[in-house]
């Protein structure tokens, strides 16, 4: 079971790739946008496990929200970049490094899909999943 920061700023898909993460037994907190998911950040007394984030979103997108978040000094980052207006080669994730795990989902995605992604970033630690 992962602690999984969900920044979408539609209100239906932040809900339903909630309700599939906590379905699969993960624990989830929401931000309506980068600025918001920063704050969260912050404030966690955990760290997040995994940022599922939007690509496209106001105030902070998410390739503004990674490049946040890895210039903060607080351990390899899991994030999960999602989009339905992008394609993968039209967003540089290049500032990531080896030991961040930085990847990439087109929007619309199947639960399966997305829960299989979320699993193949969580290789190698001692969280699981319940995807199935």
């Amino acid at each position: 079971m992962a602690k999984i920061l969900v920044v979408e700023d539609n209100a239906t898909v932040r809900s339903l790739a909630v309700a599939l993460l906590q379905q699969a037994g993960h624990t989830c907190a929401t931000a309506e946008d980068g600025r918001e998911a920063l704050e969260r950040v912050v404030e966690a007394d955990v760290p997040y496990d995994l940022i599922l984030s939007d690509a496209d979103m106001p105030h902070c997108s998410g390739p503004e929200l990674l490049d946040a978040l890895l210039r903060r000094e607080r351990g390899p980052v899991r994030f999960l970049l999602m989009s339905g207006t992008y394609q993968e080669d039209e967003i540089d994730l290049a500032p990531a490094q080896p030991e961040d795990r930085v990847a990439f989902i087109p929007k619309p995605f199947r639960g399966a899909e997305l829960c299989a992604t979320i699993e193949r970033m969580l290789e190698g630690s001692t969280l699981q999943s319940d995807c199935a």
